[in-house]
This record gives C-alpha cells, sequence and structure tokens, in this order.
C-alpha cells in the first residue's frame, strides 16, 4: 500500500485475510464493518499475537467460514482463547499450516487433533472423545441426548478437514478457487452444483437399520 486505507465490508472473512496477510511496515489499515465497528489492523495485530496472526486463517476455517460448517458450541471466541492456552492446539495449527497438499492422511490427523482440542478431549480419537462425552450426559440427563450435540465422528471430521485445508490453501497462496478441484478435497458434484461430502460411513451397522422402519406413506 501506498497510503492509508480502509477496507469496508461485513464478511468476517475480509477481517480474518486482513490479520493474516497485512504487514506493519504498510501505511495503516483499517476494516470498517459499519459506521459503529472499525477495526486498526496494526493494533488488532499486536493485540492478538503474531502466532494467533500466522494461525488464525486455519482456526476461522476450522471453526466455520463461508465454505465449511460451524462445529457445534464451538464458537470464536472461545478457540482465540483454547489457542492461547493450548500447546497442543498451537502446534497442531502450526503443523496443519505448512503441511504439504500430498500429505492427506497427515492433513486429516492433524485436523483431528485440532477438534479434539477444541471439544475438551485430550489424547484420544474423536470417535473416544464423542463416546466419553456421550456417556457423560447420559448420566447427568434427564432427556435424550441430541447426535448434534456431541462431537463429530472420524469420519464426518475427514471431510470437514479436507474443505478446511482447501480453503486454507487458497486463502494462503491468495490464488483463484477455479485453480483447484474441489473434488479432491471433500467435495462432490451433484447436478453440476458442488455439495460438501458429509461422511462415507453408515449412521449404523446394516443388521441394525434393517429393524428400523416407519409406516409412514
Amino acid at each position: 500500500m501506498s497510503c492509508d486505507t480502509v477496507l469496508v465490508g461485513e464478511d468476517t472473512d475480509l477481517l480474518v485475510l486482513l490479520l493474516y496477510h497485512a504487514s506493519n511496515k504498510h501505511h495503516k489499515l483499517f476494516f470498517a464493518a459499519s459506521r459503529d465497528k472499525t477495526w486498526d489492523i496494526h493494533k488488532t495485530k499486536a493485540i492478538l499475537g503474531k502466532d494467533l496472526c500466522d494461525n488464525i486463517i486455519f482456526l476461522h476455517a476450522l471453526t466455520g467460514c463461508d465454505t465449511t460448517s460451524h462445529p457445534f458450541s464451538i464458537w470464536k471466541g472461545s478457540i482465540l482463547t483454547k489457542f492461547k492456552n493450548s500447546v497442543q492446539l498451537r502446534a497442531t495449527a502450526k503443523t496443519f499450516m505448512v503441511a504439504n497438499e500430498d500429505e492427506r492422511e497427515k492433513i486429516i490427523k492433524l485436523g483431528g487433533e485440532a477438534l479434539v482440542c477444541l471439544y475438551g478431549g485430550s489424547i484420544e480419537s474423536l470417535n473416544e472423545l464423542r463416546y466419553r462425552k456421550y456417556m457423560t450426559k447420559v448420566a447427568s440427563q434427564k432427556h435424550a441426548v441430541q447426535a448434534h450435540t456431541l462431537p463429530p465422528t472420524c469420519a464426518a471430521s475427514k471431510f470437514h478437514v479436507l474443505r478446511v485445508f482447501l480453503q486454507v490453501k487458497i486463502w494462503k497462496e491468495l490464488i483463484d478457487p477455479a485453480e483447484e478441484d474441489p473434488i479432491q478435497w471433500g467435495w462432490e458434484h451433484l447436478n453440476d452444483v458442488l455439495y460438501p461430502i458429509y461422511t462415507d460411513t453408515s449412521p449404523a451397522p446394516k443388521e441394525l437399520l434393517n429393524f428400523i422402519f416407519c409406516k409412514c406413506k
């Protein structure tokens, strides 16, 4: 930039990209979301810290943006606090940010570990954490446990993490999304429209599903 600049917009993605890409060597930079809400990007970066701003596009995509879904009960404010307090999440985020697109299994593993951290887990898989959370809810609640309130399964998180990686790559390298093949990263074409793949496993064993039916017409 050759002069002080104000970017006007309503999309949180714009603020996140500014915090990631803006250099303090530039002139003053502001993001105005409304008449009453304006961020001084350089001051905000100083408050958040270099570590957080270097990984903010991963944290934002992981917890929901225009192309990725929002994990239940995980909020933007809480993830920033978790990042500052969790050595494991910081290490996972940094490794994810430098992962190569040829390392799909590593990407899926790192994304799963990050989600475990966000849901308060430790050294366990998402499936193990999901089961533990379920048992805790069963023991403490009088009503049925709603499945959507539990951490995602490993099968569901896999596709979510792949979509996160694609979005991070596009934001990180500032490339045209048209240059990437979304089919390789958790999306599928149905009637010439892109839809996210939610899982590749059955919700229950086939033998059990055969016993479940309704008589509605």
